[in-house]
């Protein structure tokens, strides 16, 4: 079950972040939460195969469990590419797009 906490970032605030971490992936623990905002960012490049040089983005904080599942994205230099089978990405609440209902990742 993924924790309950109170969201007040919008999924426009938390695009906002995916950029900051994605032009600077070795910087992503200087930045703020949007939600939260503390220094407890995570950002990971999910991968299908070895090598790969294109993943899909995921941000999420560590402090409040809330984030952004992105989509298909080229990894920038310095970032963490993970294999899908071994991404250990916890369970967060993911913030949707204004239109569409909250869900969480499995």
């Amino acid at each position: 079950m993924v924790a309950k906490s109170a969201v007040s970032a919008t999924h426009a605030n938390w695009l906002d972040s995916f950029q900051a971490a994605y032009a600077s992936p070795g910087n992503v623990k200087a930045l703020k939460c949007p939600n939260c905002g503390r220094r407890a960012l995570q950002l990971r490049f999910v991968t299908y195969s070895a090598g790969a040089i294109e993943g899909h983005g995921v941000v999420w904080c560590d402090a409040c469990l809330t984030g952004l599942a992105g989509g298909p994205c080229t990894i920038p230099a310095g970032g963490v590419a993970v294999d899908h089978d071994e991404a250990d990405i916890p369970r967060f609440h993911i913030v949707p797009p204004p239109s569409r209902p909250i869900v969480s990742s499995n």
